[in-house]
């Protein structure tokens, strides 16, 4: 990967016709600031999020007694949840209205994810901000 990076300025510095080692110092940022590994770690935890929530739902399903095992909550559960909505599981009258909630709570929490995956760019960007500034200085 180092390789991968030390090419890659390289290439930026013949681009704009610097001198690789001159254009190293000035747009080098130390371990500590790389704010990209806050924003793969936030992905997995949000990601981790949906999953739970997913799994909450198919616990919920399955000791209600509406759906009899694990592997059909899950399906119904997640497919309501993400809004596709297809399959084979049919809930009880009286509980069909928990399918179009389940797929709201889904709805909402992917769009509260896509806010927080925006703000999370936008502070990550500037650190980097931040950073090349003082670096400059």
């Amino acid at each position: 990967m180092s390789a991968i990076s030390e090419g890659l300025i390289d290439l930026a510095a013949n681009i704009v016709g610097a001198d690789p080692a001159d254009y190293r110092r000035r747009h080098y940022l130390p371990p500590e600031v790389y704010p990209h590994k806050l924003a793969s770690g936030m992905v997995f935890v949000l990601l981790g999020l949906h999953v739970f929530e997913i799994f909450a739902w198919a616990a919920s399903l399955v000791y209600s007694g509406l759906v009899p095992d694990w592997r059909m909550a899950g399906f119904f559960a997640g497919n309501t949840y993400t809004t596709i909505g297809y399959g084979t599981v049919i809930l009880p009258d009286g509980w069909k209205m928990l399918a179009p909630i389940i797929a709201m709570s889904g709805l909402f929490t992917f769009g509260w994810t896509g806010s927080v995956l925006v703000d999370l760019v936008g502070r990550c960007q500037k650190i980097k901000d931040a950073a090349a500034q003082s670096g400059h200085d």
